[in-house]
């Protein structure tokens, strides 16, 4: 999303609370967990809507695949060859994506730590969506699990699987008499470069 003025952190902090206190049932399974009516989408459908409704713009649907700095402003390429301009600029890629799409003389402005950490591999979610009735659920059951290192010793590269299922009362994420699940798990990125690598890391 791009906003044409810029909302001090503090106010998008207050407004990210807003939204986990009027949205969130507090999961039973463990102190600190919450649990999103909906799914944790709606956190960021909040944030369009107020961006909006204070004379924001949000822009979705786009890639950037070039960031550059002229004068003091930023400058935004997107894959559809639209550009953006802004004072401020929040970039949330990986690490290691930043030297694919800052110029050169801004990522070498970058400090020592964080090109160091461009080096490291990069890892990503492999996620599994399930929808099941409810009668075939125990009674109980915690919303939020995660699954370690299994006997065996070779269940994931990551050594664990998370799994979240949404709240019986919860019909946004799925019908009356339903439960949705989503299982996910740690990859490396680098194992799946290839359309056929990912599909035999898939079997």
């Amino acid at each position: 999303m791009i906003m044409k003025r810029t909302l001090q952190g503090t106010l998008a902090t207050a407004l990210f609370a807003a939204s986990l206190r009027n949205e969130t049932l507090k999961s039973k399974s463990r102190e600190g967990a919450f649990y999103v009516k909906g799914g944790l989408y709606q956190v960021a459908e909040r944030l369009q809507t107020y961006i909006e409704n204070h004379g924001g713009k949000a822009i979705k649907g786009r890639e950037a695949v070039r960031i550059e700095r002229k004068d003091n402003r930023w400058i935004i390429h997107d894959h559809r060859d639209n550009s953006y301009d802004a004072f401020h600029v929040v970039c949330n890629v990986p690490v290691q994506n930043l030297g694919i799409i800052l110029d050169e003389d801004v990522y070498m402005k970058l400090t020592p730590k964080l090109r160091a950490k461009a080096k490291l591999p990069q890892w990503g979610t492999y996620t599994m969506y399930l929808a099941v009735k409810e009668e075939d659920l125990p009674n109980n059951l915690s919303l939020f699990q995660q699954i370690l290192l299994s006997e065996q010793g070779d269940m994931t590269e990551g050594e664990h699987i998370f799994v979240s299922i949404s709240h019986p009362n919860d019909e946004k994420r799925a019908p009356k008499g339903y439960r949705t699940i989503t299982a996910s798990t740690h990859i490396e990125l680098n194992k799946c470069q290839t359309k056929e690598a990912y599909d035999a890391k898939k079997q």
